[in-house]
């Protein structure tokens, strides 16, 4: 039976003692000189030390390969040597496992890198937007389950990219259709816009014609008659020519409303306050003979808009109240304005007649008036407020009034800033 490696230490330190006593003993008996025992005594340590060092030399070896797993951190596994200790004791069966152990990380180390590069791959393909690669699962630990999560990822993002290109497809198939039948409806509303243009003028020119030779022929007619003719007869020639104006007038008017939301005119600058300062002189004639009171703010906005357009909203409103504001002590119109709602918000508002719940609507139509028969006597052709409002839309703005009988209206406009922009 063979002894282990401490029984063979130990047996091999007995043996030598009992037999440097036994020896120095007989030595001593046979009368042998010092030296001679003292050769003797050192040739059996040595022959000691040798069987020690044959014994000792395995644990050696096995304290060398394992010296570095002290610093294993810092050293790679692959710099680990196989251990060969021929010798069928401890060490050696150590020595073996050790191996065995050495080599079974390799492999699990080496398997865990792959499956780390392959992951490491695939997440770099989903980066660079390519999901058609899949991790290989190569085992059910935690690579393997994150291998698998990553590929569950991947397809669901894979799907979800083809709904989404299948979405974009049926989108741009959509938008294609929807722009040609709106190229196709411009086009269509360009030709009847045109169309409407020519019949206007077409109309204008039909109309007018035949009004201007009445007029003509009743201003003739009493410049070169007018000794003769009786004061009826002149009266009659006077209201003739009066009206055939006014139709003209009408025709004009009718033909500018056409033209407001399809003949842009060029945006400018537009100082509120100077422009309405000089509707102010304009009007000032009607203002002193009703002894009506325009009362200006000092807050109002530069804008970037059509002046014409914009003049002729202000001149129109304010036309309106001084014609309906009636008899009053103490006739007043005032023009405000204020920032609302990212629009410019503004309001022209008179203490004069009010209007009717009634009417407050349909005044913005064309050749709706109010009706009331005190009104209808005042001249005016139900055109003013129909320009006003087409006017206010083309800025994207509304319009509406506030009123009551005998209290006054308020006419309130807005214009989106986003189409009349800030003056810089």
């Amino acid at each position: 039976m063979w002894l282990s490696t401490r029984g063979k230490i130990l047996a091999l330190i007995t043996t030598t003692v009992i037999t440097l006593v036994l020896l120095t003993a007989f030595l001593q008996a046979q009368k042998v000189s010092f030296g001679i025992i003292f050769l003797i005594v050192v040739l059996v340590l040595s022959l000691s030390y040798l069987q020690l060092y044959k014994l000792f030399r395995p644990l050696n070896q096995l304290l060398e390969n394992l010296a570095p797993l002290d610093g294993i951190r810092a050293l790679p596994y692959d710099q680990y040597q196989p251990m060969f200790i021929k010798s069928g004791d401890e060490f050696g069966h150590l020595a073996e496992v050790f191996n065995r152990v050495l080599l079974d990380m390799k492999k699990l180390v080496e398997r865990e890198k792959e499956a780390v590069r392959d992951l490491l791959e695939v997440v770099d393909a989903i980066v660079h937007g390519d999901l058609s690669k899949r991790a290989p699962v190569q085992s059910k630990d935690e690579l393997g389950k994150l291998a698998e999560a990553i590929n569950k990822m991947t397809a669901d993002l894979q799907r979800a990219q083809d709904e989404i290109k299948e979405y974009q497809r049926d989108l741009e198939k959509k938008v294609e259709e929807r722009t040609r039948e709106l190229q196709n409806v411009n086009m269509r509303l360009r030709r009847e816009m045109a169309e409407k243009e020519d019949f206007l003028r077409a109309v204008s020119h039909d109309l007018g014609a035949p009004l201007r030779n009445i007029l003509g022929i009743a201003n003739m007619i009493e410049r070169k008659f007018g000794n003769e003719l009786t004061d009826e007869v002149r009266d009659r020639l006077r209201r003739i020519s009066k009206n055939a104006q006014q139709e003209l007038e009408l025709i004009a008017e009718l033909l500018e409303l056409s033209r407001i939301k399809t003949r842009r005119q060029q945006f400018e600058p537009v100082d509120i306050k100077q422009l309405l300062q000089q509707i102010q002189d304009n009007f000032s004639y009607a203002l002193e003979e009703h002894n009506i009171q325009l009362v200006l703010q000092n807050n109002y906005p530069v804008i970037i808009a059509e002046k014409n357009r914009i003049k002729q909203v202000f001149q129109n409103l304010i036309d309106n109240a001084i014609k309906y504001i009636g008899e009053r002590a103490d006739p007043r119109i005032e023009i405000g304005y204020a920032n609302f709602n990212g629009m410019h918000k503004f309001w022209v508002k008179d203490n004069g007649r009010g209007i009717r719940k009634e009417d407050q609507q349909t005044i913005f139509h064309v050749f709706r008036r109010v009706k009331d028969p005190k009104i209808a006597t005042i001249p005016g052709k139900g055109v003013g407020l129909t320009t006003v409002k087409s006017i206010i839309e083309t800025y994207n703005g509304e319009i509406w009034v506030e009123s009551e009988l005998g209290q006054g209206s308020t006419f309130y406009f807005t214009l989106d800033k986003m189409t009349v922009q800030d003056a810089a």
